[in-house]
């Protein structure tokens, strides 16, 4: 067996958002079976909110690692980047 998983935006989040990743298990012929599968992140960086669903939260820039589990199977470790806020980029207003 193996698990699959799939990050939304090939693996990019904003710090402060949140995503959810998918997942499925594989048997031996690559099919897809049934499965309860649990999250985990690997670093303080995500914050994984549901461990059921996967949902996750950006915590600070940086890279982040996310596991999902079934059983005593553990998925390979996914890379998350964590990027600064969009409208944070370029610095502060000025004031006239």
């Amino acid at each position: 067996m193996a698990i699959e998983i799939v990050l939304p935006d090939s693996g990019r989040v904003e710090v402060t958002d949140t995503f959810r990743p998918s997942a499925r298990a594989l048997n031996g012929l690559g099919d897809s079976v049934q499965a309860q599968l649990f999250w985990s992140s690997l670093d303080t960086t995500l914050q994984v909110l549901d461990s059921t669903t996967g949902v996750s939260l950006a915590k600070r820039v940086g890279t982040g690692r996310l596991q999902a589990r079934t059983g005593k199977l553990f998925s390979n470790t996914q890379t998350v980047q964590l990027l600064a806020r969009l409208d944070s980029i370029g610095g502060r207003r000025q004031h006239a």
